[in-house]
């Protein structure tokens, strides 16, 4: 059985991005995982139970983890409300789960109140640190390695490699970098200038849209081709990716195409009844450009 000390910490180890949400003062919640109130974290557990894009990240999810049912032990960091991995169907003999809401730990200690030998823990990366040596088969980071800072990176890599086993398999969900290449917006921009050193000048006189979003600071991204390098610096190597979040056009010219709704146009160029990981082996590499979530399934070195 997995063994940690000290259920409820202290103090809370709340990453940067938690911090810019609280200094806003958000009225309702932060999809980034700032939940003020109890109300808030509910409100949000009840939409993610109907949105079709959950159930499009969950298809992705289960499409990795088909030969995954059965584990020994299992380390959830960032699980939320526990749903997502309720409906896994993942089965275990012990549990571990860590969020940095006390309200989400509260409505998974309840959704997910027939898993036994469970321990849920309010708290961020440092909480690994108690969680004992090789003693973990399968860990998942969904959606969460996005809100962590460089050092928080290294730290959260550093700590997993610790308590895997030899044969422990790492799962996680995060945002597409390579999807700014199709998004054709300010997105698009900041990628050329980023990786391929573009200038302003050039890059707003080939794509001349107004930047509507300066107020809105992404969260980290990864690049699905290289991630596979990052987990194999950090002892872990890639068995397969999936993809959610298809987009049948780019969110600049689905504007275009919805004109008569352009507030919703970025859900609407997106199709989620559409399976991204059913693309036949010809067309499997335009899911690197046109999904903004991708999965991973990799094993201990």
């Amino acid at each position: 059985m997995l063994k940690y000390t000290n259920k409820h910490p202290k103090k809370i180890d709340i990453p940067s991005s938690h911090k810019m949400a609280i200094k806003k003062k958000s009225k309702f919640f932060d999809w980034a995982g700032y939940f003020p109130d109890e109300i808030s974290a509910k409100k949000y557990s009840i939409e993610t139970k109907k949105s079709s894009y959950h159930k499009d990240r969950l298809r992705a999810l289960n499409y990795l983890t088909k030969n995954l049912s059965k584990v020994k032990s299992v380390l959830d960091f960032g699980i939320g409300d526990g749903n997502e991995f309720k409906q896994m169907k993942i089965k275990s003999k012990s549990f571990i789960g860590i969020d940095i809401s006390s309200h989400m730990i509260n409505l998974a200690n309840k959704n997910l109140k027939k898993l036994q030998n469970k321990t849920l823990i309010i708290g961020g990366v440092s909480e690994l640190k108690k969680i004992k040596k090789d003693s973990v088969d399968l860990i998942i980071a969904n959606n969460v390695l996005a809100y962590l800072n460089d050092k928080d990176l290294i730290l959260f890599f550093k700590e997993i490699k610790r308590i895997a086993k030899k044969k422990c398999y790492f799962l996680t969900l995060n945002g597409n970098e390579l999807f700014d290449l199709f998004a054709l917006n300010c997105f698009t921009k900041i990628f050329f200038k980023k990786h391929f050193k573009q200038t302003d000048n050039g890059m707003n006189k080939l794509l001349k849209i107004r930047d509507n979003d300066k107020n809105h600071q992404p969260s980290r991204r990864f690049n699905p081709i290289q991630f596979k390098t990052i987990l194999k610096k950090n002892g872990f190597i890639e068995i397969e990716q999936s993809f959610s979040q298809w987009h049948k056009f780019s969110p600049e010219i689905g504007k275009f195409i919805h004109k008569k709704n352009v507030k919703k146009a970025r859900l609407l160029s997106r199709d989620h009844n559409f399976d991204p990981n059913k693309l036949s082996d010809e067309n499997k590499w335009k899911a690197l450009f046109c999904c903004t979530i991708f999965g991973s399934l990799s094993k201990r070195i």
